[in-house]
């Protein structure tokens, strides 16, 4: 059976919804594609709830644009590599 916490495509929940994944390109804060792929993952039970709000805002005449969803801790990891920030 599946788990809610396994991590599902959100496209497959929220079909309607603007997808502008910037980590696979480089228009995003560190300049550099983080991602090999334009694709947007969250948690089943997260993707669901995400889905029935997009569906209010469309009858309200809105769509949701996403940016980002679950991010692999190697990739976090290059982010502060490529910033560097000594503060944290």
């Amino acid at each position: 059976m599946p788990s809610p916490f396994d991590l599902v495509d959100v496209r497959l929940y929220v079909p309607r919804a603007v997808f502008e994944i910037r980590y696979a390109t480089r228009d995003n804060f560190t300049g550099k594609r983080l991602y090999p792929v334009a694709r947007c993952f969250l948690a089943r039970a997260v993707a669901e709830r995400l889905g029935r709000v997009h569906d209010d805002l469309l009858k309200r005449g809105y769509r949701m644009k996403i940016y980002d969803g679950y991010r692999p801790h190697s990739v976090t990891k290059r982010m502060w590599a490529i910033i560097g920030d000594e503060r944290y």
